[in-house]
């Protein structure tokens, strides 16, 4: 692709940039050609074919999607937000902000209250300033049968009192709780975040699936990675699964790295459930580095795992995991928006897809090597090219 002509931000002598792009794909559908007019940092308005004056810049080559939306990850360059400062969560949003991710969720796991308290509140003014779109407590209310990588001596029964004080910490900032329904205590914990404004999530749980269904009703509205964390779906026991795949409104989040879910079964999960589906990385810290050793967890050829042998979430970042999905499931692109922006963007209450109005975020793809998958070749974050 040739080098771009401008660094799309408004000049003073015309404030709106035009860019003619190739193919340009929505969940609504797909255009191509097509262009975009982009005015301070926002879609200005879209259309296809002959764009409505000279473009500024030429990516006839490419395809454009909405940049991706990753509503579950804990770190990436040795970072963890559990335990990063302020340059550390920077540096985790810019790795993944150049995958293709330009919204990004901090989930914070399972530690003591004061070090929970202490990162809500440090992270709290980069949520503020758009760095981060939110952030997630995975844990400490979670099962201990279920936990998955999170430190059983850490875990523990869901507390009002504790909960007011992390609340008080996020300032506002606090988006989504996951924790067990099955646990005494958790409905009242459900009612008092839902009261807040806080998401509350389904995961690392034991529960059944009538538990589930109790738990929606009192205010919960989603699933922590489907399948993982939680029993499996059976004949006689269906689970906290089948609750989610039977429910018309609730949010389920899958990670499609390969590893946690395998393709068919992800398969089905879109299948049962369409539009409620998104993709999350849940990248711990050794993404972006190699092989070793991660405060206890080991990562051998890409594969995190907890001391116990469970998987330790992903090394991957949403872009890899989505253009993974793409080439080994021939999933169309517009169903691939769905999964990577859309459906995560409607939980969390933002407008992403590349209308007008909406923050320009986009992602260009690009074919790799001659008979190889489309890769993330360039990334835009409010109307200026962060990658590329």
């Amino acid at each position: 692709m040739p080098a771009p002509s401008v660094d799309a931000r408004p000049s003073e002598q015309d404030p709106s940039v035009v860019l003619a792009v190739g193919r340009l794909v929505t969940s609504s559908g797909e255009r191509a050609p097509a262009w975009v007019t982009i005015r301070d940092g926002l879609i200005a308005d879209v259309g296809g074919g002959r764009p409505p004056r000279p473009v500024d810049e030429d990516i006839a080559d490419a395809v454009v999607l909405p940049g991706f939306v990753d509503a579950h990850a804990h770190g990436a360059l040795g970072h963890d937000f559990r335990s990063c400062d302020a340059d550390g969560a920077r540096a985790v949003a810019a790795h993944h902000l150049a995958a293709g991710t330009t919204d990004l969720m901090a989930s914070i796991g399972t530690a003591p209250s004061a070090v929970l308290e202490r990162q809500l509140a440090l992270l709290a003014p980069l949520v503020r300033d758009g760095t981060l779109v939110g952030l997630h407590l995975e844990g400490p209310y979670l099962s201990p049968e279920r936990r998955g990588a999170h430190d059983p001596s850490l875990l523990r029964l869901p507390d009002l009192g504790e909960l007011r004080r992390l609340l008080d910490a996020a300032a506002g900032t606090l988006t989504m709780v996951t924790l067990a329904p099955e646990l005494p205590g958790a409905a009242a914990a459900i009612r008092l975040l839902v009261e807040r404004g806080v998401r509350v999530a389904i995961g690392h749980t034991a529960c059944s699936a009538e538990a589930a269904r109790a738990a929606l009703a009192d205010g919960a509205s989603a699933f922590t990675h489907l399948f993982n964390g939680m029993p499996p779906i059976s004949g006689r026991d269906p689970g906290p699964v089948a609750a989610a795949l039977e429910s018309e409104t609730a949010h389920v989040e899958v990670i499609g790295d390969g590893l946690h879910l395998a393709d068919e079964t992800l398969r089905l999960v879109r299948r049962v459930a369409p539009g409620r589906v998104a993709l999350v990385s849940d990248a711990m810290q050794a993404t972006g580095l190699g092989d070793g050793e991660y405060d206890g967890r080991t990562v051998r050829n890409g594969v995190a795992r907890a001391p116990g042998g469970s998987l330790a979430g992903s090394t991957s970042t949403l872009g890899t995991s989505a253009m993974r999905l793409h080439a080994a499931t021939d999933t169309a692109l517009p169903e691939l928006v769905q999964l990577t922006s859309a459906a995560a963007a409607r939980f969390l209450g933002l407008q992403r897809d590349l209308v007008p109005g909406t923050p320009a975020n986009l992602v260009v793809l690009e074919p790799g090597a001659p008979g190889h998958a489309l890769r993330v070749a360039r990334v835009m974050r409010q109307g200026r090219w962060a990658v590329g």
